[in-house]
């Protein structure tokens, strides 16, 4: 979840008719609850596919995700059940892109500059916590909350298709097999690792 979701779905949310504080939670829980739902399963993806398509194709649905959440915003037509399964899509998107996103620096980063990598991501994730929820506090001063997430649905898509257009021979990709027994035990070694 971006710093403009946080901050413009539970505005989405409470202008809804019939909406109130519980429904509120709902829609939390449907954002959160993927990742210990589908985090393992993710991670088990993650391990055996390509991880920055897989982030990728989690980016496309996410833009998607926030087109629609952002147009049906613009015409009133937002109802709380369909907000809820977007929410729910959205956090099951979120949860693949972070399985994908940590187990993919180490195919692009050389070993020894490891620890400096993830220093980075650890910084850039700190200044994006403090300056996401400005800028989109600064872009609902001016537009409506549908518009700001609009803004949020281009840089997914952006970043679907930078990571998309990356060439396969660039990152080689984990070797994979094709029985559900693997992707099991691999949740199954995931829950005893957890």
């Amino acid at each position: 979840m971006t710093a403009s979701g946080a901050i413009c779905i539970p505005l989405l949310v409470i202008g809804m008719p019939g909406a109130s504080v519980s429904w509120l939670g709902v829609v939390t829980v449907a954002l959160v609850a993927p990742q210990a739902c589908v985090g393992l399963v993710a991670g088990a993806l993650a391990d055996r596919r390509d991880r920055l398509r897989l982030v990728a194709i989690a980016d496309g649905v996410r833009a998607l995700i926030f087109v629609a959440i952002a147009v049906a915003s613009f015409y009133a037509h937002l109802s709380l059940p369909v907000f809820i399964a977007l929410a729910f899509a959205s956090g099951c998107c979120d949860a693949l892109a972070a399985a994908g996103y940590s187990a993919a620096l180490a195919d692009v980063v050389p070993r020894e500059r490891l620890a400096l990598a993830n220093a980075w991501i650890a910084s850039a994730s700190v200044y994006a916590g403090l300056v996401g929820p400005v800028a989109a506090g600064a872009g609902l001063l001016r537009f409506s909350a549908g518009t700001v997430l609009l803004v949020n649905a281009i840089c997914f898509a952006a970043s679907g298709a930078f990571l998309w257009r990356r060439r396969a021979s660039e990152v080689e990709a984990p070797a994979h097999t094709s029985h559900k027994t693997a992707t099991l035990s691999h949740v199954a070694e995931g829950l005893t690792y957890a």
